[in-house]
């Protein structure tokens, strides 16, 4: 089985948002790497990523108790920020190894109104921030390759009242992640790329400081430039 077909097939089993996309992705590896590889230029040694990103959140019961809220108190969606750094030690054939890490930050806050503007219940702030180390498997040529990658790293995933303090330390938890992109070299060395990852995490115990957090899978779309 190869590695693609197993990305595909680990969201199919969490999220039906997921298999949309991820089939969108699908049409785009398989078109990015033939258009690219017309050209001999390799892949280089190492890019650089700087993207603007958006996360989906989830509107849990267990998370909504915990807080004393309702489930539409709890923000749906995040805006952030995504940075990356890779290289690429190894060639085979058509195929580019690459190592690197990337890191996510993003939040959102939601106050739901009623039919009249009026506030229901109190305003909810949730984050996601992730570092994610990662091995991946790039295809194509220096000016335009897609890449499938994966890894293990940490995340904070949590939720808070904005009435009330911000914790001085947020709690941090395993994080397994994977996803799939796309880079384009209209320049030789500036470039637009697209990631698309998905952060499954263990989840977090209920304190008095933070709200229980249950195991979940949170998606991650990112876009932007690299330098390379």
């Amino acid at each position: 089985m190869s590695a693609f077909s197993i990305l595909i097939r680990m969201p199919l089993r969490r999220a039906p948002s997921s298999v949309i996309a991820l089939v969108s992705l699908a049409g785009m590896l398989a078109t990015a790497a033939p258009g690219s590889a017309q050209v001999s230029e390799p892949i280089g040694r190492f890019v650089f990523d700087a993207h603007v990103s958006l996360a989906r959140y989830d509107q849990t019961n267990q998370v909504a108790d915990s807080l004393n809220v309702k489930r539409v108190n709890l923000p749906t969606r995040g805006r952030g920020l995504s940075v990356g750094a890779h290289v690429y030690p190894f060639r085979w054939r058509k195929l580019t190894v690459g190592v690197g890490a990337s890191a996510v930050w993003s939040s959102g806050n939601l106050r739901p109104v009623d039919a009249n503007k009026l506030p229901i219940g109190p305003r909810v702030e949730t984050k996601l921030a992730a570092f994610a180390p990662q091995v991946s498997f790039n295809f194509g040529s220096g000016n335009g390759w897609s890449y499938i990658s994966g890894g293990l790293g940490t995340a904070i995933y949590t939720m808070r009242l904005t009435a009330k303090e911000e914790p001085e330390r947020l709690p941090r938890q395993r994080a397994i992640h994977f996803g799939a992109g796309a880079r384009w070299f209209a320049k030789p060395h500036i470039g637009f790329s697209f990631d698309l990852r998905w952060y499954t995490l263990a989840g977090q115990e209920w304190s008095e400081q933070w709200p229980l957090v249950p195991p979940t899978t949170r998606m991650v779309v990112s876009a932007g430039v690299s330098i390379k």
